[in-house]
């Protein structure tokens, strides 16, 4: 018995998932291999499992920006929606959203150097602007309410913009809110 067969076999398999997964990337078309899980989806339920997840996160872009990898916990598919932007954004702790999940109200606080005009919008899951909250900001920190009670369980997006004064470069973040009841 040849041991060896084996390994040749499980080597030529991974090598051809990953010219699939480079060929249909190439087309627009998002692939996962899961080597140990699976999903399941139908009109109302999406579901991802993995066996054995690495506690490390590491995503790579390739430079081209056409081919995204993620080795660690499971993401859900996003039905193609996610972006990836060299646009100027806000540094970590500059923009806090708290709490997230929200029950009823939301608050934002900016922190950041530089006057402008701050624009703070809020949109549903499907893109529809619900609020939007535009005004001077003097560069000494602030903080914006919004009132989410009636708003229905589920996820909303938060799209925060900075235009400065003076020939800065606009500044900009989404974030994404989760309201529960």
């Amino acid at each position: 018995m040849n041991l060896n067969r084996p390994k040749q076999l499980l080597l030529t398999g991974v090598f051809s998932l990953f010219l699939a997964a480079s060929s249909l990337a190439q087309e627009g078309t998002t692939v996962t291999n899961n080597s140990a899980g699976g999903s399941f989806k139908n009109d109302q339920l999406m579901t991802d499992w993995s066996i054995g997840e690495l506690v490390r996160i590491d995503t790579r872009i390739a430079d081209n920006k056409s081919f995204l990898l993620t080795q660690g916990l499971l993401q859900p598919d996003n039905n193609g929606l996610m972006t990836i932007s060299d646009e100027p954004s806000f540094a970590p702790g500059e923009v806090k959203i708290l709490p997230n999940p929200v029950r009823s109200i939301l608050q934002v606080q900016v922190s950041v150097n530089q006057p402008g005009n701050l624009h703070c919008m809020l949109f549903t899951a499907k893109g529809e602007r619900l609020t939007q909250k535009s005004y001077a900001y003097y560069g000494y920190g602030t903080t914006e309410t919004f009132n989410m009670t009636k708003l229905a369980a589920g996820y909303y997006f938060l799209y925060v913009e900075l235009e400065p004064l003076q020939g800065g470069i606009v500044r900009k973040g989404a974030y994404k809110i989760i309201k529960i009841n």
